[in-house]
């Protein structure tokens, strides 16, 4: 997605020109890609199947002012987190506004979604805040601001696994932590290395139903994937201009439907299983779309090779220091 489009805000707004300038988080149902942009104030909601751009956010009901990270709930649900109204936006299945959330001494930034409860990542306070999503009332806090495991310096991206377990990456102490509904510590895994493997600067996160935990680096400017235990398993992207490249990405979301949507763009030779979403803040594709897959049987990469392209890799195996 380059970013510029023809866009019509729902509630009767005259069509205007629109770009992504600055996204953020992002999330994709039924064939829609849902991107919180900081600068444009608001979501914008890409229709791939009725190639059609529409924006959350700017009504005199709900507007929004720096809106950050967005969940989708099974039922069509949809929550924004808004840093500077300190806010959580509410939207239906069909993206009607329903009501915000405003606790008391919560700036909630980044969020995920898992039954009825919501996990928020606080800026103010650094700790993790379990709300109920029927209603926005609080539950329970997890962690606290420090250093230790199971605290937090700058608690940025969230993501709940199919177990209920809640995975939250700190930019602040370069790490992931996996935690269990109780908020007991479950797991932790980084450091601030620019070997593979090490997450100087994580973003935001996301786990696939087979429970892999997707991080984003910033200043690796890739995607690196572990298993539960935190062990690399690979890793994608990097800095540059050709496709694919990424460019101080930070959103990440993977879905796991409408692999017809993007047929067009796989290779013949690939069976795709799902899709990895990416969003950059700079460059002139603000959304990356990546597959995820196999070769089909009987392919090698020898059959993908003339679709290839040779790109610098975006981590390193040389000795700290260089």
């Amino acid at each position: 997605q380059k970013g510029h489009s023809q866009t019509a805000i729902p509630g009767g707004i005259p069509e205007q020109d629109f770009s992504l300038a600055l996204p953020y988080g992002l999330a994709m149902w039924k064939g829609r890609i849902y991107v919180a942009d900081m600068r444009v104030h608001g979501v914008m909601i890409f229709d791939l199947s009725k190639h059609q751009t529409l924006l959350l956010g700017r009504s005199e009901a709900d507007q929004m002012a720096r809106p950050t990270d967005i969940a989708i709930a099974d039922d069509g649900f949809k929550y924004v987190t808004d840093l500077d109204k300190k806010s959580i936006f509410v939207y239906d299945a069909d993206d009607h506004f329903v009501t915000t959330f405003s606790p008391n001494d919560l700036q909630p930034q980044t969020l995920a979604v898992y039954q009825n409860l919501l996990f928020v990542c606080d800026k103010q306070k650094r700790r993790v805040v379990v709300m109920d999503r029927r209603d926005g009332k609080i539950v329970r806090n997890i962690g606290s601001e420090g250093i230790e495991l199971g605290q937090f310096k700058i608690p940025l991206g969230i993501a709940v696994d199919s177990h209920g377990h809640i995975w939250v990456s700190d930019v602040g102490s370069c790490r992931v932590q996996g935690f269990d509904q109780d908020g007991k510590l479950l797991k932790s895994f980084g450091q601030p290395s620019d070997r593979a493997g090490g997450l100087p600067r994580p973003k935001m996160i996301a786990i696939d139903k087979m429970g892999e935990v997707f991080v984003v680096d910033a200043a690796l400017q890739n995607v690196q994937v572990f298993d539960c235990e935190g062990k690399l398993l690979t890793y994608f992207g990097s800095a540059g201009t050709h496709p694919g490249n990424m460019n101080i990405p930070v959103g990440i979301c993977v879905h796991e439907g409408d692999l017809d949507l993007f047929s067009q763009y796989i290779h013949p030779a690939f069976e795709a299983e799902r899709l990895i979403l990416v969003s950059n803040q700079f460059g002139s594709a603000k959304i990356g779309v990546y597959a995820l897959g196999h070769l089909k049987p009987g392919k090698t990469p020898a059959d993908t090779r003339a679709a290839s392209a040779d790109v610098k890799t975006g981590t390193t195996d040389a000795p700290q220091g260089r």
